[in-house]
C-alpha cells in the first residue's frame, strides 16, 4: 500500500493528470487489483483518450480478469493510436 500512498499528493495536486492515473493503474496491476487497475486507466482515458499507454494498461487489466475480447479491443486501440502518432510524426 505504501506505493499507492506516494501517489496521493500528486492526484490531489492535479487530479486531471492522466499520467498520475496511469501510474496508479500500474501500481494496482502490480498488486493484482485488476478492477482498480481498469478503473484507473479508464480515468486516464477520460482525460486523454488518444493515449496508447492507457489503452494498453486497461487491456492488460481486462486480460487478467479473463475479459479477452475487451482486452483485444483495447490492444487494437493502443496499436491504432501508436500508428497514427507515427504517421503524424513522419508527415511533420
Amino acid at each position: 500500500m505504501m506505493q499507492l500512498d506516494l501517489l496521493k499528493p500528486l492526484r490531489k495536486w492535479n487530479p486531471d493528470n492522466e499520467q498520475a492515473w496511469q501510474n496508479k493503474g500500474r501500481y494496482y496491476y502490480s498488486l493484482e487489483r485488476y478492477d482498480a487497475c481498469i478503473e484507473s486507466f479508464n480515468k486516464a482515458l477520460s482525460l486523454k483518450p488518444d493515449e496508447s499507454t492507457s489503452w494498453w494498461g486497461k487491456g492488460l487489466g481486462l486480460q487478467k480478469k479473463g475479459r479477452i475480447e475487451e482486452a483485444l479491443e483495447c490492444f487494437n486501440k493502443a496499436i491504432e493510436k501508436t500508428i497514427l502518432y507515427i504517421l503524424l510524426f513522419i508527415k511533420s
